[in-house]
């Protein structure tokens, strides 16, 4: 997969800057989208045709005619899809179905696109932290901006709900930005950890406090268990570090932030929202008649559309403890789209039914990226959506077990965590593999991934 850009190579190397610096105005744009300056879209849209450009540009080979191709068969399906839907969906909004089709095929842009860019990047010096650095400065305006929120009162509250706590700051959706926090900090924890000079590390060390609290503000479980493993993945990090090159500076920052965080949570808004706060803790702790875990179980959150009692008929839904436990209190939603789904024309299970199935009332969604792909975009459409990531994932797991690690090798540690942590938010809670915000940060992290592997695997150590 080898990408050679020796064609138009002045035009490719401005279009390969270009990229990383839109990484750089994600939060920039984000904001500026919270205050109604709508340049969000039209800059998304810029970048699906620059992508266009970028790899059509390619020299021929194996990866310049997956991407095309691809792109091909995805934009035919997408009209079939479309069209499909124009003939048997009603009531059907056509900009709402259009922007959600958009919103899809923009991840999957950028996911062929930054492969391309972070793997031709890699060959020039410094490349490893540099992408980490724009990480890290976007996650420390993320953190700028929820403190000035916080001080002035000014957040977006993460719920609708009085008895749930968190505001997002300046952005619009708290799911989306969780998902963002989550994958950004393993990058920024990792390039603050690699500074060997303690007045840099001195530096930099408030906003990483500042990340911290800010996943802890925002009062959802995917910030908050993103926290909770890239600290334990540092500390393994630093351990090993300090044994191995007697450096114990990064074990006292890691360690001191694990103690900071176990203080803080029963006093944070996501300490709230698990019930983890210190007066339930008590409570729980001087009595012995409540059930163990005392607390109701964390609601979904809001649904483009609660349901209405004439859109389904009520019948018994009945699933074992371990689809509960997957459906992670989302089964009326399930349930909703797989009536949806039964009563469908078969064109419309196999092209999908749209935007939130065939809806009498509103769009409703199960919230869980991949079973919303599978709903509503049909049995082929799912299978055409998820290739890309199905290849990309098995390239990165085959370098993997190819390569010959001499030493455990950290930054693909924490670059696949990040990975993971995008994918996992999107199955649990969603929001991200449709939601342009956190969706390009998932394809960062997946080129990334692909590189630092790839790499490995041919012995050049990065």
């Amino acid at each position: 997969m080898l990408l050679d850009l020796s064609n138009n190579r002045n035009l490719h190397r401005m279009l390969e800057t270009s990229f990383l610096l839109f990484i750089l105005i994600q939060p920039l744009i984000d904001v500026l989208a919270y205050f109604n300056i709508p340049i969000s879209s039209l800059l998304r849209v810029a970048a699906i045709l620059a992508g266009f450009v970028y790899l059509m540009g390619l020299s021929k080979g194996r990866w310049k005619k997956f991407s095309v191709t691809y792109l091909a068969v995805l934009f035919i399906y997408l009209g079939l899809h479309f069209g499909n839907n124009l003939i048997f969906k009603d009531p059907m909004s056509i900009p709402a179905e259009l922007n959600y089709i958009f919103k899809t095929a923009y991840f999957l842009v950028m996911l062929l696109v930054y492969i391309t860019v972070i793997y031709n990047i890699s060959f020039k010096e410094n490349w490893l932290s540099k992408v980490q650095q724009y990480i890290f400065i976007n996650m420390a305006f993320i953190s700028l901006i929820m403190f000035i929120a916080q001080l002035t009162g000014t957040g977006k509250d993460s719920y609708d709900m009085l008895a749930r706590q968190g505001h997002s700051g300046w952005f619009f959706s708290g799911n989306e930005l969780s998902a963002i926090l989550a994958m950004g900090f393993c990058a920024a924890f990792l390039y603050y950890l690699q500074r060997r000079t303690t007045a840099v590390k001195m530096i930099l060390l408030p906003f990483i406090i500042l990340m911290g609290w800010s996943m802890l503000t925002i009062g959802t479980k995917a910030a908050f268990g993103g926290l909770i493993f890239v600290l334990g993945l540092a500390l393994f990090y630093t351990i090993f570090e300090a044994v191995k090159h007697k450096r114990f500076t990064n074990v006292v920052i890691v360690v001191s932030m694990i103690v900071i965080t176990a203080v803080t949570v029963p006093v944070s808004a996501v300490g709230n929202n698990l019930d983890l706060a210190v007066g339930p803790i008590f409570e729980n702790l001087g009595s012995g008649d409540e059930e163990e875990g005392g607390g109701e179980e964390e609601a979904p959150p809001e649904s483009e559309g609660d349901v209405p009692e004439e859109d389904v008929p009520e019948e018994e839904q009945s699933y074992s403890p371990l689809q509960m436990l997957v459906l992670n209190g989302r089964d009326e939603f399930f349930g909703n789209l797989v009536y949806y789904y039964e009563n469908a024309p078969l064109s419309q299970q196999l092209l999908g039914m749209g935007r939130g199935g065939n809806y009498e009332t509103s769009s409703k969604f199960v919230e869980m990226d991949f079973f919303d792909w599978f709903f509503n975009f049909g049995v082929i459409g799912f299978v055409i959506l998820m290739l890309p990531l199905a290849t990309i994932g098995s390239i990165i797991v085959k370098h993997i077990i190819k390569a010959r690690f001499g030493q455990v090798d950290f930054p693909l540690l924490f670059i696949g965590l990040g990975a993971c942590i995008g994918l996992g938010a999107g199955f649990v809670a969603g929001h991200v593999l449709s939601s342009p915000a956190p969706a390009i940060y998932l394809a960062i992290f997946i080129g990334y991934l692909y590189t630092l592997a790839a790499k490995k695997n041919r012995g050049n150590n990065v």
